[in-house]
């Protein structure tokens, strides 16, 4: 057994959890959970396959939605691993400036100036590679519809996210994906 796969087994207790999730935030987890979200890649609560990963191509697995409400300005799109073992689950992705117009999100729809900090401090997909040996993570996919148009003068990260979005979030919807490596 090597190093990693040491930690992971003694780690293997401790998880983040959702209570972290950005869509549990107050002012955001009041907003009615109508939208509908999935992939062609995988289906909700099961295995992300592994080009979506650290391990694999890292491509950003395709995403769609639909049933955004009347009044959405603008669409925001957060993954994140609610099971690391740490105290908050680690940010993957955060899309925004997404038009209400638009219906998905790929590797190829990603547009300078659309993507967010993720945990390691980088504007770019963080695909899925939690510790070898710690168990199967959730990694959840996060939309959201707001009321307005946000003023990002500033490319967003999580903390940022969860001060601005309070009271904009008409509508939300989650997807689940599962990975592990043993």
């Amino acid at each position: 057994m090597g190093f990693e796969s040491f930690v992971g087994r003694a780690l293997r207790s401790m998880r983040a959890g959702p209570e972290h999730l950005l869509s549990n935030t107050p002012g955001i987890k009041d907003a009615p959970l109508t939208i509908k979200i999935g992939s062609p890649a995988f289906n909700d609560h099961s295995p992300i396959p592994s080009e979506y990963s650290a391990d694999g191509g890292n491509q950003v697995p395709p995403i769609y939605w639909s049933r955004l409400p009347q009044g959405t300005k603008e669409v925001i799109l957060v993954m994140e691993d609610m099971d690391p073992p740490f105290s908050g689950p680690r940010v993957h992705l955060i899309g925004f400036r997404i038009s209400p117009s638009e219906t998905q999100f790929s590797a190829n729809s990603l547009r300078t100036g659309q993507l967010g900090y993720n945990s390691l401090g980088k504007c770019e997909y963080l695909g899925p590679k939690p510790l070898q040996s710690h168990g199967v993570h959730r990694y959840v996919f996060q939309i959201f519809a707001l009321d307005k148009h946000m003023d990002w003068t500033t490319l967003p990260k999580k903390s940022i996210l969860k001060k601005i979005l309070p009271g904009h979030v008409l509508a939300r919807g989650e997807l689940t994906g599962t990975y592990e490596r043993t």
